[in-house]
């Protein structure tokens, strides 16, 4: 069970309590998570996150092993197909996420200006 966070926030109910979210919700978030940050910059652990170096430095960087790598240390999530589309400076992924039996796309964009 995790908290549900949108734009960067707790999300909370209409009287202030956060919301929680578990199973498929929660496994999607944990992949945002994952790829949003960028490796190394998590202070509690520095192997956490995505390597944003090896996705924009590589016009023929394989997306699905990037998230895969990213997501490595959710033992629980399995990744299907990943489909990238670059634009200027973004990378936008669509991520199948797969969480006990169920899976659903999960869409990050990614700024290479970092």
């Amino acid at each position: 069970m995790d908290t549900l966070v949108m734009d960067g926030d707790f999300y909370q109910n209409t009287v202030g309590s956060p919301i929680s979210i578990h199973s498929l919700k929660e496994a999607c978030q944990r992949v945002r998570f994952c790829l949003l940050t960028k490796r190394g910059t998590f202070a509690y652990d520095r192997q956490l996150g995505a390597d944003y170096e090896y996705l924009f430095s590589q016009e023929t960087a394989d997306p699905r092993l990037f998230v895969t790598d990213a997501v490595s240390d959710q033992k629980s999530i399995s990744v299907g197909k990943v489909t990238a589309e670059r634009n200027e400076n973004n990378i936008t992924l669509t991520v199948e996420v797969y969480y006990g039996g169920e899976s659903r796309n999960t869409e990050v964009t990614i700024n290479g200006n970092l």
